[in-house]
């Protein structure tokens, strides 16, 4: 919405004015041209596609990392009951 906002034009607006003097050079200070509706698909395309490469090659650091962490196990099965943390389990062959 606040793209077509800036696209289109608005009666008495500067940039109604600057459409008329296209022939000539833009006036110094005058505002930017929009972009036409082809560019900004094809430049929002663009930007998703290295937004999805980004996050695919982050995804591959964080896959190494958690592959190269070993968890802490002191070979016991903790759980809580009653709001008190007991043993369930404890391997015979543990620390």
């Amino acid at each position: 919405m606040a793209a077509k906002l800036l696209i289109e034009q608005q009666p008495g607006s500067e940039v109604a004015s600057v459409r008329l003097h296209r022939s000539s050079s833009p006036p110094a200070g005058s505002p930017p041209k929009a972009m036409n509706r082809e560019s900004q698909v094809r430049f929002v395309a663009v930007l998703l596609f290295l937004l999805t490469v980004a996050a695919v090659v982050f995804a591959g650091f964080n896959l190494n990392a958690e592959w190269r962490y070993l968890v802490p196990d002191d070979s016991v099965w903790w759980v809580e009951h009653g709001g008190h943390l007991t043993a369930d389990r404890v391997d015979p062959n543990g620390p």
